[in-house]
């Protein structure tokens, strides 16, 4: 069972590697039932950020260019369709993407470096309130793999 503070507290551990300030707009990109998205609001309200929720017909790359969303949440699906159907992805706006949900491909990682997408990948557990451990933002590249796609690489960390 999951505390209130649960969610404070790993909220501002996210806070203090993912900058989110008065001004800045995280996109409700993941549904409110899980930590992903529950963290997205607590992140938004300890640092007095806003949160966007875009229309449910809306796409990603729409709502982050229409909102001039700053922050966003996603899993590897949601940024492979970023990436490969919507050609028109306006990301002057982005400040921050975090990735999460599972172990993200090497091909989608490398491709969205080259992108110069501003990427965090991230390990975490509902039981944990979701972030347990994130990169940060001067990351080298080779560091926001996932452990388990290391593996099945077979190379090791």
């Amino acid at each position: 069972m999951h505390t209130y503070a649960n969610h404070y507290y790993n909220a501002a551990g996210s806070n203090e590697n993912i900058s989110f300030e008065p001004g800045d707009r995280w996109l409700l990109s993941l549904p409110l039932y899980h930590v992903g998205g529950i963290g997205i609001l607590f992140r938004a309200w300890l640092r007095a950020g806003a949160v966007v929720v875009p229309d449910r017909k809306e796409s990603l790359a729409a709502a982050v260019g229409k909102y001039e969303i700053t922050h966003l949440s996603m899993v590897s699906t949601q940024l492979h369709h970023l990436m490969t159907q919507e050609r028109s992805f306006r990301m002057s706006s982005l400040k921050h993407i975090l990735l999460g949900g599972s172990a993200m491909p090497r091909s989608l990682i490398a491709d969205a470096v080259s992108a110069g997408l501003p990427i965090h990948t991230s390990y975490g557990l509902t039981e944990m309130a979701s972030q347990v451990t994130t990169t940060a933002l001067a990351d080298f590249p080779d560091k926001l793999h996932t452990p388990a796609a290391h593996s099945r690489t077979g190379k090791s960390r």
